[in-house]
């Protein structure tokens, strides 16, 4: 597992994933692998915030601020689950600067 600072810069979900939003989880499905993930409402506002232009420490602070934790603690969830998603596929690397600045 990578540790946050061992980030190489911001990733971003796949844009080929289905996501069905169940108040605040959601199922992803992966067509190419026909993988189906349920996201708690922590991993989903962290998939949510996967944007490609938030790297891994700017992702804990908006957890510790959106459900009121420490940040070591939110440090680990963010890397726990980004980890998740990295393993399982969901998520990439984003692109150059110029792309993540137009969002």
């Amino acid at each position: 597992m990578h540790g946050l600072s061992d980030a190489t810069g911001p990733l971003r979900f796949r844009r080929d994933l289905t996501v069905h939003e169940i108040d605040e989880e959601a199922l992803v499905h992966d067509a190419v692998t026909a993988n189906t993930h349920h996201l708690n409402a922590t991993a989903f506002f962290i998939w949510r915030n996967c944007n490609g232009w938030r790297d891994l420490p700017r992702l804990a602070e908006r957890l510790c601020r959106r459900f009121d934790v420490s940040f070591p603690v939110a440090s680990v969830h963010v890397e726990r689950i980004c980890g998740e998603f990295r393993r399982n596929g969901l998520l990439e690397k984003a692109d150059s600067s110029a792309e993540a600045q137009t969002r």
